[in-house]
């Protein structure tokens, strides 16, 4: 029998910051994981991110991505 699966929803803003992060701790190592199983998830979930986002490829990603972490900050006041 297969598996259920999870969706969750975010605001596109608040899928680059995700990415943005999830891809520092992927590259750089920034976690310690207690299963292999953990990293698998979170590298699924860049993938996941990277696939639906384009803004990881706009040459204009860091402003992007600046104004996304304002957008998530403020909609969260």
């Amino acid at each position: 029998m297969p598996e259920k699966s999870v969706t969750i929803e975010l605001s596109q803003s608040a899928g680059l910051v995700l990415h943005d992060l999830l891809a520092r701790i992927n590259k750089q190592n920034l976690l310690k994981y207690e299963h292999p199983s953990e990293q698998r998830v979170l590298w699924d979930i860049e993938c996941i991110l990277e696939s639906t986002l384009v803004h990881p490829l706009d040459s204009n990603y860091i402003s992007m991505l600046q104004l996304a972490r304002k957008r998530v900050i403020k909609a969260g006041s």
